[in-house]
């Protein structure tokens, strides 16, 4: 997969090099529907989820210097084409809302799960 971010905050004009994630999940579907989340809480990590190559949804983080993890499955349903949406507060959650397969094939559920990052907090006393 292939990406560029641009070279100041919220600026579409100006575009650092074309870059590449490499690694997917096992598979010969290749990458679909991206979805990006930043959480700044986190020390702005960035998440990146997608349908990998086994139709499983996948992600991989990138942190702040420009490394990326892994990909790991984020849902499993074998044989079945998860269908994913996913939102963020931006600070310290991603909200993913996903079914076991996809609608036109199989008689399908909704399932919700949360992702959120808690900082530690010091007791003094």
């Amino acid at each position: 997969m292939c990406y560029r971010t641009t070279r100041g905050p919220e600026g579409v004009t100006a575009w650092g090099p074309p870059q590449q994630i490499l690694g997917n999940l096992n598979g010969s579907d290749g990458y679909n529907y991206p979805n990006p989340a930043i959480l700044t809480g986190e020390g702005d990590r960035l998440f990146l989820f997608w349908r990998g190559g086994n139709w499983n949804p996948a992600y991989a983080t990138r942190t702040v210097t420009g490394s990326w993890s892994a990909p790991r499955e984020a849902i499993t349903y074998p044989g079945e084409r998860p269908c994913v949406k996913l939102d963020s507060n931006g600070r310290d959650t991603i909200a993913l809302a996903f079914t076991n397969g996809h609608p036109r094939e199989v008689l399908t559920s909704v399932y919700f799960a949360e992702y959120r990052y808690r900082t530690k907090i010091a007791v003094i006393g």
